[in-house]
């Protein structure tokens, strides 16, 4: 049966592709958009994860996204900090610089102690090494945006009217947010950002973890345009803003797959009508319905199959092209094996269902009647 399904298929390369193509386009369509979301959960919940739960993030309010997971954040007076120090319960309160410079490249101002607080002692090292908290004019870039701009350790990067000197390669691993940055000292990140005196951060060490609650409230009653969260807080935050995105990808998702599901119950019966003759003969020779049934759902499934491939295959160079034209170069999309594996489970299950109504009518053909037309 699965030869004579295969011999179908080849018979009638056209009919094929045409059928096979909306599947390919609701496959590719699901992966491309799908890898946006899922290289932003990953970038985020490594991130924040690094940070530890028993850390307190403090930002302004009205900041541009709200904390650490995030590639803005409005600047604040850094007298705060102070302030926050001496509040009950906190153990240590550092500042800390997280921005983006010209709203593109994400840039981290932080010492070597504030480099402790943020878990970046755990990055690898490609090529170089730390910055002095002393230097003027040192920057660390990750693996993925020195790869962008084609800048290896001894290079020069302009950041404004500032020449840094390229000290550093980093690879970020589970904190693969590490890749994209620029690190530099914290003095000159508020001169390279024009924020002299002011931060954009603070990251707060309660004495004890049962006292992260108590100081959050504090903060928030102290100062009313700042805010605290914790890595979970801000987690949750970000994961509501993926969650939109994956509702956009799958209502794409789901009017082409609309489009494919229709495609494939016309050409399939079509193709029955053309083959009432040899349906019939094969029911007069002994063939059961089920037998009939079981062959188109093995031509449904064998152009599942080969519409996935060439629909992942798709969706892959169409993330890679994101990444090279819209993120310049920097691996923001990721094509998940969830991601992957969903996708191409979904296009065999749309064209098992789409499949069961032209089974079903060419189960019933009567084989007298068939043979005679």
């Amino acid at each position: 049966m699965i030869d004579i399904a295969l011999a179908e298929l080849r018979r009638h390369k056209m009919r094929t592709f045409l059928t096979s193509l909306g599947i390919v386009i609701a496959i590719s369509a699901i992966v491309s958009l799908g890898s946006i979301s899922a290289g932003m959960s990953i970038l985020i919940e490594s991130t924040l994860s690094q940070i530890g739960a028993d850390k307190i993030m403090v930002t302004k309010s009205s900041g541009g996204g709200g904390g650490f997971g995030m590639p803005q954040a409005e600047p604040f007076d850094e007298d705060i900090v102070t302030e926050i120090q001496q509040m009950y319960g906190v153990d240590d309160a550092l500042p800390i610089i997280r921005s983006a410079y010209l709203g593109a490249i994400p840039v981290i101002g932080a010492d070597e102690k504030q480099r402790e607080f943020m878990a970046f002692t755990d990055v690898t090292f490609k090529e170089g090494g730390w910055y002095d908290d002393s230097d003027t004019d040192s920057v660390v870039l990750g693996k993925d945006l020195a790869e962008s701009m084609k800048l290896s350790v001894g290079d020069s990067m302009k950041f404004g009217h500032y020449d840094l000197t390229v000290v550093g390669v980093i690879e970020g691993g589970e904190m693969r947010g590490a890749n994209l940055m620029a690190i530099m000292p914290y003095k000159l990140a508020q001169e390279v950002l024009n924020i002299e005196g002011e931060t954009t951060l603070v990251i707060v060490k309660p004495s004890d973890i049962t006292l992260t609650d108590t100081i959050k409230q504090e903060v928030r009653d102290e100062y009313d345009d700042m805010t605290a969260m914790t890595s979970e807080d801000l987690l949750k935050r970000a994961q509501s803003i993926i969650g939109s995105i994956s509702v956009v990808t799958l209502g794409i998702g789901f009017i082409a797959s609309l489009v494919a599901a229709l495609g494939i119950i016309i050409t399939m019966i079509t193709s029955i009508s053309e083959r009432r003759r040899q349906i019939g003969i094969m029911k007069a020779v002994g063939a059961r319905g089920r037998d009939i049934m079981v062959q188109i759902f093995q031509e449904s499934i064998a152009i599942s199959i080969i519409s996935g491939i060439f629909g992942l295959a798709i969706g892959y160079f169409a993330v890679n092209g994101m990444n090279s034209s819209l993120f310049a170069g920097m691996n923001l999309a990721v094509v998940t094996p969830q991601l992957a594996a969903g996708a191409f489970a979904y296009g065999v299950i749309l064209s098992i269902f789409s499949a069961i109504y032209p089974a079903r009518k060419a189960s019933m053909i009567d084989p007298i009647e068939a043979i005679r037309s």
